[in-house]
């Protein structure tokens, strides 16, 4: 891919590493904030309400202003890709600063008094600028980067405190499920192939669905089952894991088809390591995924960094994260030196043994059970 007429390297996915209260779904509920806020500060948060932020709890972070940023390569109208640096810092007051960049070229930028937008009008204290910009105005680059927020699927942050107005949010979000879940019923070929995917998902984890169609205002599921041709459920009357699983898969089918981040924590609490990584791989193969759709997700399942079993994560798609003195770092894994390794060594095993850190210390316990006259 070249932006701006240089090269750059997009990778299509990403897994986060490490152990229980590391630090991962923390970082992926902070992606949850920040989405919420760019999509509905201005809209749906309360003015007189301050900033619904989570700030770092330990040392001086309840006082410390929250900084976020992300990085995206965006194409809009035929100039082609452009490099666009979106962020902003807050406290639980007001956002305080927000800037937008393309290219290097800054065309956005609040702070305290300072505002330059181009003659853009200034939010209110809690709404971001993008927010607020993108309900009135159709202008590039701050309507495709507001699109890429609310094309992203975030399926993690199920602990950060709402406020009320994100109950509103959770039921759109139950809509947008429902909506794709249409995705089963399209003609369309490449949501087609995208379809036989999914059951072929369903197939890998042991569960008889063979088919979706639309029956009425429903997705039915079909089954295949003995002297009963077309059977069928409705979703709705399915068990709630393969439920969970048939969502994921709609959000899954979602991001592949419009070439949307995916964000899930922890996805193999309902899927088997093989069903993981032959998500991983709709991923990283160019064929199911022409739109260069992502996948970021948290997980502990370590085998999918085997390289005997050919996992498809590879060294520069893994992130190791560590808490140290209850500060969070990631590292990335192809920042270690793997040739130092033993030649039998598997980098799973490595991982388990802690060679890169990233996993739980255990110290040495005594358990014992009470004599029956003890109890």
């Amino acid at each position: 891919m070249r932006v701006a007429g240089k090269p750059l390297r997009i990778l299509p996915g990403a897994a986060l590493f490490g152990p229980n209260a590391g630090g991962k779904s923390n970082l992926l509920s902070a992606f949850a904030f920040m989405r919420d806020a760019v999509l509905n500060s201005f809209r749906y948060w309360d003015p007189d309400g301050g900033v619904p932020r989570q700030p770092y709890a330990w040392l001086r972070g309840p006082s410390t202003p929250t900084m976020m940023e992300v990085e995206l390569v965006l194409r809009w109208d035929r100039t082609g890709r452009h490099r666009v640096s979106y962020g902003f810092t807050a406290d639980d007051a007001s956002i305080l600063d927000e800037w937008l960049a393309v290219d290097g070229r800054t065309l956005y930028e609040r702070g305290g008094d300072r505002l330059f937008a181009g003659g853009l009008a200034k939010p209110r204290a809690n709404a971001l600028g993008l927010s607020a910009i993108a309900q009135f105005e159709d202008i590039s680059p701050f309507r495709d980067v507001f699109a890429w927020f609310r094309r992203a699927r975030i399926l993690a942050g199920e602990r950060f405190p709402w406020p009320a107005h994100t109950r509103r949010a959770a039921r759109q979000w139950m809509r947008v499920l429902d909506g794709q879940l249409d995705l089963f019923a399209s003609p369309n070929r490449h949501d087609q192939s995208l379809q036989q995917a999914v059951v072929d998902l369903l197939a890998a984890a042991d569960i008889s669905i063979t088919g979706f169609r639309r029956q009425g205002g429903t997705v039915h599921c079909l089954h295949d089952v003995p002297g009963q041709p077309g059977a069928s459920l409705p979703i709705s009357e399915e068990s709630p894991g393969t439920q969970r699983l048939i969502r994921l898969g709609a959000s899954v089918m979602d991001a592949l088809r419009s070439g949307s981040l995916l964000v899930v924590d922890e996805p193999e609490t309902h899927l088997h390591p093989n069903l993981l990584a032959s998500l991983t791989e709709l991923f990283n193969d160019p064929e199911t995924n022409p739109h260069q759709a992502q996948f970021l997700y948290a997980t502990h399942e370590a085998s999918l960094l085997s390289r005997t079993w050919k996992a498809p994560v590879r060294e520069d798609q893994a992130w190791l994260v560590h808490n140290d003195d209850g500060v969070s770092r990631i590292e990335r894994l192809s920042d270690y030196d793997l040739s130092a390794l033993p030649r039998r060594l598997d980098l799973d095993a490595a991982y388990r043994q802690g060679r890169f850190g990233g996993t739980p210390v255990l110290s040495e316990f005594d358990f014992t059970l009470p004599e029956d006259g003890d109890r």
